[in-house]
């Protein structure tokens, strides 16, 4: 009797414990260099967006409160606590401050916020899968390379990712137990999800089609229809009327226009293609049950559900099948949709892959975002759900309806003519995790029927030590983790959002005379932590007519390589008078200086001297060049 206690309170120790180590790594991993990076747009956040947000607070300006199309409130109340330490304004005066006091001030609260929010995933996840799966689900989002990465930028994705996956887990408990609490706090998730970047809208969407699903698959089959109807359009409408009380609390700007309510809903962007569907199904159902007393919703919905066995295979299985095919695509040569071309304009890409090459490439930066062992024990996870004939388990509904939310979610990006980069679908990595996790548990189940000590104790410190060995390889360039099963000659993340800018800066930095040093960059962020005179753009003319030409080095990265190929080679078709053939750095290869990123030659930052590579162009034969470089070689 005393060793099933002690087993038993072993089990509830050790996940415990495991949180708690796993949010230490995740602090150190992600302290590190929290303050030497040069992240894209982040500017536009640190000297305009936050500071904005706070100085029209302070002046109860509650109109100014809206500082972004994002909106990306809780990027300005999270970060903003930065400002209590400085003062951005004083940085824009004078470029002879240290810059990175002022990074560290405003990435920390931000990056300290999803280390404090790893209990809050292990909570619901233990609510609702136990504490096992919960357990495992922390390691994997805690330890993540790319989550990790994501969460030392300000960006509204940096919560992004925390809040919707939540607010999912939240309602799913709610479906599990239909504790009022879990609904509530669904609807404050949510509302932080809208203040954060209003494709949350998506989940409302989602949140309306679980009550069909759950109708098809829950095991407690609904006698009454009617009332089953009743009670869950009620629901749906408290969880979003919490969400909009949180937003609109946090949201002044609604205090004076109450409108943009709507306009942060069914007005916005990510419901501009839904809205009259998800209104006509309400509509529709709402009719049905004031009339009917729900007798279409149960003539449907009961076929159905006769059915639901061989449903829930079938959207595994197109799930599965899916991911699949994006894989051969990858392992055979990028044919006939070459993935990286299409991420790399991910709202451009659609004239030429077309709707079925956009949709599969969303699988392409999902499946090799993740560690191998993550990877294959996704596959084990949809596998055993789909040979399962109790569908109607937790944790095999969880895995359907995230499948169904995946696919959708692509589906819908789809539509809207944007591919999905790593950055697009951050919110679908931690629902990914906790399917991995589900597998993990299941597999340790078949070999046991209960969890012994040793088997979760190794398999715990297996997997936290592959995870960390991953994080150290890649540190401080978390974001742009790549798989090992990724062929080395692709790039994973080709937004990968100013990774190695600091490190090319540092380089040229250390360089001889580097304060009269001129380089050109195809990084913005180079010339935030560059000395010496830095320029980023494409303005040819200006260059050349100004004698403005005479670059010192060059630096450019894979990230920026098909923009500005591409708008190089649109600009030679047209045989200008003026042009600079920046296109031919990203073929040079015998740089000054190389960075490579995640630990693959393919994804690069070169450094290169200017007087080593020939940029120069002339659309008159036997005429003078112009775009070449006039320094003078050594």
């Amino acid at each position: 009797m005393s060793s099933i206690k002690n087993n038993f309170e072993f089990k509830k120790i050790l996940p415990l414990a495991v949180v708690v180590l796993v949010m230490i790594i995740n602090f150190g991993f992600g302290i590190y260099n929290l303050s030497k990076q040069a992240a894209v747009d982040e500017p536009l956040w640190i000297y305009d967006r936050i500071p904005k947000y706070w100085k029209n607070i302070n002046e109860r300006d509650w109109k100014g409160t809206r500082i972004s199309d994002k909106p990306g409130v809780t990027v300005a109340l999270t970060s903003g606590i930065g400002l209590l330490w400085e003062n951005p304004k004083q940085y824009e005066k004078d470029a002879s401050l240290n810059k990175e006091k002022l990074f560290f001030a405003l990435r920390f609260p931000l990056f300290i916020l999803t280390v404090l929010m790893l209990p809050v995933f292990y909570f619901f996840i233990n609510r609702l899968l136990g504490n096992t799966t919960a357990m495992f689900s922390v390691i994997f989002i805690g330890l993540s390379p790319i989550l990790l990465g994501i969460s030392r930028i300000i960006n509204p994705d940096s919560l992004l990712w925390i809040f919707m996956p939540l607010s999912l887990l939240s309602y799913f408990n709610f479906l599990k137990n239909n504790n009022k609490k879990y609904l509530y706090s669904s609807g404050v998730l949510l509302g932080l999800s809208l203040l954060t970047k209003y494709i949350a809208n998506f989940f409302i969407i989602f949140f309306l089609g679980l009550i069909f699903l759950e109708y098809i698959f829950k095991k407690d089959y609904p006698k009454n229809a009617a009332q089953y109807v009743k009670d869950s359009f009620i629901n749906l409408a408290k969880l979003l009327l919490t969400a909009v009380l949180v937003f609109a609390t946090l949201f002044p700007a609604t205090w004076i226009k109450p409108e943009k309510i709507i306009d942060a809903t069914f007005a916005s962007e990510a419901f501009e293609t839904t809205w009259p569907y998800f209104l006509g199904v309400v509509v529709f159902f709402v009719l049905d049950l004031l009339l009917f007393k729900s007798k279409i919703f149960s003539v449907i919905f009961s076929f159905l559900r006769k059915y639901r066995l061989f449903l829930s295979r079938f959207l595994i299985i197109a799930f599965a099948l899916s991911s699949v095919v994006a894989l051969i695509i990858t392992y055979t040569g990028m044919k006939p949709y070459d993935f990286q071309e299409i991420l790399a304009s991910p709202k451009s890409a659609y004239g030429k892959s077309g709707f079925l090459g956009l949709f599969l490439s969303g699988f392409y930066p999902l499946l090799f975002g993740l560690h191998p062992i993550v990877f294959f024990l996704f596959f084990f996870s949809l596998l055993s759900a789909l040979k399962s004939k109790f569908i109607y388990e937790i944790k095999n509904r969880f895995i359907l309806y995230s499948s169904i939310l995946i696919l959708l979610y692509y589906f819908g990006s789809t539509v809207n003519h944007v591919a999905t980069t790593v950055r697009y679908q951050i919110i679908l990595y931690a629902l990914v995790f906790i399917i991995s996790a589900i597998g993990l548990s299941n597999l340790l189940g078949y070999f046991s029927k209960k969890f012994g000590k040793e088997k979760l104790l190794i398999s715990s410190a297996v997997a936290v030590i592959f995870l960390v060995a991953t994080l150290y390889q890649v540190k401080p360039f978390y974001f742009s983790y790549a798989s090992n099963l990724l062929p080395q000659k692709y790039v994973l993340n080709l937004k990968d959002m100013g990774d190695g800018s600091y490190e090319a800066a540092e380089y040229l930095n250390n360089l001889d005379d580097a304060d009269n040093l001129y380089v050109w960059t195809d990084k913005r962020g180079v010339c935030t932590f560059f000395k010496g005179k830095c320029t980023s753009t494409l303005d040819y003319k200006r260059y050349i007519t100004s004698g403005e030409n005479n670059f010192d080095y060059f630096v450019a990265t894979v990230g920026r390589r098909a923009k500005n190929t591409r708008h190089v080679l649109a600009k030679l078709a047209m045989k200008p008078d003026y042009l600079i053939r920046f296109d031919k750095l990203y073929t040079f290869e015998n740089p000054d200086f190389q960075i490579n990123l995640g630990g693959r030659e393919s994804n690069f930052v070169k450094v290169i001297k200017a007087d080593k590579i020939d940029l120069s162009y002339s659309n008159k034969p036997n005429k003078t060049k112009n775009g070449g470089n006039k320094k003078k070689k050594n």
